[in-house]
């Protein structure tokens, strides 16, 4: 009879690899996740780093991990729900853990889509629909709060803020 490799030891060759695919997929499972945190997810689980190296490369080629795909679904529902300036759009993309290619590219394509002037408008507009009265300086403390430019918000508040 001959003997299995691994046999007697209590450990089957490539448990190991197996183990922390099975974990990486699940944690996958749940919604898209950044390369970054895959990374530290596997290195939590005790991962090698070879092995996360091994493993992000085969997750992006079979089109599991690909953060510009992702950064760019998320910024756009995230408009969606609440329009905001770029800059705290970007803000909450590093918060992410997005690498700053994929927050770059990310920026420019949903302000070419929607406009930050737009976004401003639905900003104020929104407010205004829940019944609040704003004051001009409301308005611009929101806005700004939101991430619009100082150029944007000036122009579309004007002199007197009863846009």
């Amino acid at each position: 009879m001959t003997k299995r490799a691994g046999a007697g030891t209590g450990r089957v060759p490539g448990l190991e690899q197996d183990r922390f695919e099975r974990a990486a997929l699940r944690y996958l499972a749940g919604h898209d996740r950044t390369e970054t945190q895959m990374a530290a997810y596997l290195s939590r689980l005790g991962a090698p780093p070879s092995r996360i190296r091994e493993f992000l490369d085969q997750l992006r080629s079979r089109g599991y991990l690909n953060d510009r795909a992702y950064a760019l679904r998320w910024a756009q529902d995230r408009l969606t729900r609440r329009p905001m300036g770029p800059a705290r759009l970007e803000a909450e993309l590093e918060a992410k853990g997005f690498p700053s290619a994929a927050i770059a590219d990310t920026i420019q394509t949903v302000y070419k889509e929607s406009s930050p002037r737009d976004l401003a408008k639905r900003v104020l507009r929104q407010r205004e629909r829940s019944g609040q009265r704003l004051t001009a300086a409301r308005k611009a403390g929101l806005l700004r709060q939101s991430g619009f430019e100082e150029d944007l918000i000036e122009e579309l508040l004007g002199g007197d803020g009863d846009r």
